[in-house]
């Protein structure tokens, strides 16, 4: 790559060549470097790359390279030398704040990672309690701070709900992918402003 740098003519023809592969959404598209100077594509992980990795989600409109593209090191080694730079987590929140305020359907597994991406960042703060949606098991749009943690606790709301059909039930109780231990992290963090731990636990 060194070497291509310093050949002017050879790294001027390479930059206008599409050689990098584009998800956004579910369209793939191929642009090239030049392109990254004023249409940013990013690796389509945020987090810290000894630790924890979340992939962001396909409903945010951030072109991210495609996953496959970058499952072996060495790819994402030479993407990251062509200028495909992480994506801030910021940018991320903002995106998510962003796709609920626009509301419409969503994947459950893309609306987890919203929240899961929420809840590592420094974000939420109550300024975007009013702006994020969840979803229930039934599947319904419902804001998190109408939906219940599932529990086997004997007075938990899913135990008080056990007599309804199960339709009104999953109404109101989040999706069982909604992953068990992350449920009981994420309700103490949510609790606090007001949200997510809402009702008898």
């Amino acid at each position: 790559m060194e070497s291509l740098r310093s050949n002017d003519n050879a790294w001027f023809r390479l930059s206008w060549l599409d050689i990098i592969p584009a998800r956004n959404g579910s369209d793939l598209t191929w642009v090239s470097i030049a392109n990254l100077s004023h249409a940013p594509v990013y690796t389509p992980y945020i987090g810290d790359k000894d630790s924890v990795r979340i992939e962001i989600p396909d409903d945010l409109n951030l072109p991210v390279l495609h996953p496959i593209a970058v499952a072996v090191g060495q790819r994402l080694a030479f993407y990251e030398s062509l200028g495909i730079e992480d994506c801030k987590t910021s940018l991320v929140v903002d995106a998510i704040v962003r796709r609920h305020r626009k509301g419409g359907n969503a994947k459950i597994r893309n609306i987890v990672t919203h929240f899961e991406i929420l809840f590592l960042s420094d974000k939420p703060d109550p300024r975007y309690l009013g702006r994020i949606n969840a979803v229930s098991a039934e599947p319904v749009n419902r804001s998190p701070g109408h939906l219940y943690l599932r529990s086997d606790r004997p007075l938990s709301t899913e135990k008080l709900l056990q007599n309804t059909t199960e339709s009104k039930k999953n109404a109101w109780l989040l999706p069982s992918t909604f992953p068990a231990i992350f449920s009981q992290v994420i309700s103490s963090r949510w609790q606090t402003l007001g949200t997510m731990a809402h009702g008898l636990f």
